[in-house]
């Protein structure tokens, strides 16, 4: 059994999709609250797709670190015809 408050934007539950069998939790309030209940395979489908974004902007921003970088300058510049 684990105790926590959890505050305004916080979430909870994510971990237990990911286990075998699934695991069925209960949560308690001390306040009104509203909400958002996510189906487990729309909840990875949207991990996956956070994943690939990640990916994505690392890829791009290697990619300008090397399009500004100073070898790669000197080569685009080291001839008049590039």
């Amino acid at each position: 059994m684990s105790w926590e408050i959890w505050g305004n934007g916080d979430c909870f539950g994510e971990m237990a999709i990911l286990e075998q069998p699934l695991k069925h939790l209960t949560a308690l309030s001390l306040a009104p609250v509203q909400l958002l209940v996510i189906p487990a395979q729309r909840f990875l489908q949207l991990q996956i797709m956070q994943l690939i974004i990640r990916r994505s902007i690392k890829l791009y921003l290697r990619l300008q670190m090397l399009d500004y970088s100073p070898k790669s300058n000197l080569i685009k510049t080291s001839h008049p015809a590039l």
